[in-house]
């Protein structure tokens, strides 16, 4: 039964499956159905009204809908007002945000230099420290000599 489909002697009546919140997989109550444009997921305050949870997204088309009087927002993520909108059962995607993590983890390595630390980590050695202390007392010399006061050159040029 979708909620699309149903009767009005079918209103009231839970829905054989669950619905899950597109971003954290949460259950979602009964009670929040139909949807309103507003709502949002009480674990994660996710929107709910919005194209991730709907029947017709589908990230492989173009503009990522497969309705074809639909007009997708810019952000399938926020809350619309689309008129097509019916909420799907299986939008939450778990392997998704592994995928992207694991991603963002893969480009900050290649962009990561092999001396700089990441964010999480701390230098691997004591000499690796001092490195990093000289370097930054290096570009903090260059950048006072850049920024010096004028006057100070004229003087030290005497």
């Amino acid at each position: 039964m979708d909620l699309d489909d149903v009767d009005s002697k079918d209103e009231g009546k839970a829905p054989a499956e669950p619905y899950l919140c597109w971003r954290c997989g949460e259950t979602l109550p009964f009670a929040l159905f139909p949807l309103a444009h507003l709502a949002r997921c009480p674990r994660c305050r996710a929107d709910l009204h919005a194209c991730r949870l709907c029947r017709h997204y589908d990230r492989t088309r173009l503009n990522q809908c497969r309705h074809e009087r639909a007009n997708p927002p810019n952000d399938r993520t926020q809350a619309n007002y689309c008129t097509y909108f019916r909420p799907r059962r299986h939008a939450f995607e778990a392997g998704h945000d592994a995928a992207a993590r694991q991603s963002e983890q893969e480009l900050t390595a290649l962009f990561a230099s092999d001396n700089d630390p990441g964010p999480d980590e701390a230098p691997t050695s004591p000499s690796a420290g001092a490195a990093a202390d000289n370097t930054a007392d290096e570009a903090r010399q260059a950048l006072e000599a850049l920024f010096a006061d004028p006057s100070n050159l004229k003087r030290d040029q005497d």
